[in-house]
């Protein structure tokens, strides 16, 4: 028995199985022309290159910042087009469709160009090519190893299952609403990125300076300078290599943190000895420190292990490492550890750890250091919430998109 053409989850209001139809029985098929990144310009005619459709991929595309002096018969949008890129890296960079809301844009070359009647939505093909069964379709099809390639004879014949126009509009209104909220949120993710940073720089001393622009009520004076070596010990936990299993610390480049993997039993590094980490600790991945693989430890890190090639350091006097965490995620400190890499590229760099703890800086006492410490640490909290909220939501629309679509 065929099974019944009817989406999982369905708006309400809507009833009745869904048809099913090759996209030349209700759309037409064009060409852009001409146009490639050479030809940008910073004021002309608004243009869509293929390009964007990769970089800045969108259902609909509404706002166009890239111009073109227009040449000689060139393709204009009249509003409504669905474009598909006509090539690419992959078949699914290329299985993908946006509408082009507004007329007159110039249309690269590269773009497949879909005008649907006007029985079907453009919105709602452009979310079925990107996300329904007909993504895979048009994956199936295309053409090519280095460079793929789909052309419209191949769009043609793509199947298409669609229900009535209406219901065909509910959707794409229900899905752009969950766009609106993820980019409202997304909005407000950015938003709370630029108050750290100008934060950063506003509560720390910058370059010739000694106290910071903006400080918490209750504290004065000059922050102390001191080199890093006077603030931190070298730390060492050293334990023999386990042969049943453990899990590993590593140090993500650009001061991004830790991460955690488990060596199975039979897998262990050959060194007899390993290192066991432990929290509140600066640790340093002597290889990639030119690409800034710092971190400061917590209490999920403790217990891990590391080679030779991770050295930690304890804080000294009472100084707070959750401020230090701040300090050695900055730009500053990032150029010092790359100098003090000597050696060619790549695993060739090692830190010179000596040269690495002449780094002068300026710091607070304990209790100012704890106070901006504090600060900080919740709106991280904020931030990684935000982060979380839009992972969630677009989880969501992910779901959807598999029980929305036949």
């Amino acid at each position: 028995m065929e099974k019944k053409k009817v989406p999982e989850i369905r708006l309400e209001g809507f009833e009745g199985e869904w048809e099913s139809c090759e996209l030349k029985e209700i759309a037409t098929f064009s060409k852009g022309t001409g146009y490639s990144k050479s030809d940008l310009v910073s004021a002309g005619n608004p243009i869509i290159l293929y390009g964007r459709m990769y970089t800045n991929h969108e259902t609909i595309i509404s706002n166009v910042d890239t111009f073109a002096v227009p040449k000689k018969n060139s393709v204009y949008s009249r509003g409504g087009e669905v474009i598909v890129p006509a090539s690419g890296e992959s078949a699914e960079d290329i299985s993908v469709a946006s509408v082009v809301k507004n007329p007159d844009i110039l249309l690269g070359g590269d773009l497949n160009i879909i005008t649907p009647n006007k029985n079907i939505d453009p919105a709602f093909l452009a979310l079925v090519i990107s996300y329904g069964k007909a993504h895979d379709d048009m994956a199936k099809m295309a053409h090519g190893k280095t460079v793929v390639h789909l052309h419209n004879d191949d769009l043609e014949q793509v199947q298409f299952i669609h229900p009535q126009y209406d219901e065909q509009r509910a959707i794409t209104n229900y899905i752009g609403s969950i766009d609106t909220t993820i980019k409202c949120q997304q909005e407000r993710h950015i938003k709370l990125l630029v108050l750290k940073n100008s934060l950063l720089q506003k509560m720390f001393p910058q370059e010739g300076e000694s106290v910071p622009r903006i400080r918490f009520e209750g504290f004065e004076g000059e922050w102390e300078r001191v080199k890093f070596g006077d603030i931190v010990t070298l730390f060492e936990d050293k334990v023999e290599t386990p042969t049943d299993g453990y899990f590993r610390l590593g140090i993500r480049s650009w001061a991004k943190g830790t991460f955690h993997t488990y060596v199975s039993a039979g897998e262990e590094l050959s060194t007899a000895q390993m290192h066991r980490v432990s929290a509140d600790k600066f640790i340093v991945n002597i290889t990639f420190a030119w690409e800034h693989a710092v971190a400061i430890t917590d209490e999920n890190d403790a217990g891990k292990l590391v080679s030779h090639r991770f050295p930690q350091f304890s804080f000294q006097n009472d100084n707070r490492p959750k401020f230090f965490r701040y300090i050695i995620s900055g730009e500053q400190f990032r150029q010092h550890l790359a100098l003090s890499s000597p050696g060619g590229a790549g695993r060739n760099r090692v830190l010179d750890i000596n040269e690495m703890l002449r780094y002068e800086l300026r710091i607070p006492q304990p209790n100012e250091q704890q106070k901006i410490a504090d600060y900080f640490d919740n709106l991280d909290t904020l931030i990684e919430a935000q982060e979380q909220k839009i992972t969630k939501l677009q989880q969501m629309k992910s779901a959807l998109f598999q029980k929305m679509f036949v």
